[in-house]
């Protein structure tokens, strides 16, 4: 099977991951003393269900990585039956720089509407101190999913890679044996 992917494929996609990031990395900065996620803290780091086009980023990704990282990815077990993301050593992201949007996310307030109400979530770790959160620490996470439902819809549209046309989720342990059956050569 070939990914058969077009560079202008992922363009909206990495147009999004940009703005996330730019989003992610003001809330950080201006709330660095109260946010304590740091590299080797992975709690929020679990097994996901992936949109196609971001299917397509992680398995570009992992067709990129350096011998070693996908030599560690290949060997371990991707089954998800852990919970863990499978991606993960000794608490660290092996495509980190790739990883998906709500990756980019984790930790971070974030709104969400559950049962019809506004909630707001983040990591029990960060804004210990904190009796209320300024809005501009919020990140909207539905309007987040609604640009990436957009992209995503756009993607399967105009895709040239047929089995990401079909609109399913795919969990990152099922990309991990993909990718495994497009690369022979990681182990």
């Amino acid at each position: 099977m070939s990914i058969a992917l077009r560079e202008k494929d992922l363009e909206n996609y990495q147009a999004l991951v940009r703005k996330v990031d730019e989003l992610c990395a003001a809330v950080n900065r201006e709330f660095a003393d109260q946010i304590l996620c740091r590299a080797g803290c992975s709690g929020c780091c679990r097994e996901l269900t992936l949109f196609p086009v971001e299917a397509a980023a992680l398995l570009t990704a992992l067709s990129g990585l350096p011998r070693e990282p996908a030599a560690r990815i290949a060997a371990a077990p991707a089954d998800g039956r852990t919970g863990s993301c499978p991606l993960l050593a000794d608490g660290l992201c092996l495509v980190y720089a790739s990883r998906p949007i709500i990756c980019r996310t984790h930790g971070l307030p974030l709104l969400l509407k559950v049962a019809g109400e506004n909630r707001v979530d983040f990591c029990p770790e960060n804004f210990r101190e904190a009796k209320a959160l300024p809005g501009q620490a919020i990140i909207n996470l539905e309007l987040l999913n609604q640009a990436l439902v957009a992209i995503n819809a756009l993607f399967i549209e105009t895709t040239a890679a047929a089995f990401l046309k079909s609109g399913q989720r795919q969990s990152i342990s099922a990309l991990i044996e993909i990718w495994k059956g497009l690369n022979h050569d990681t182990a």
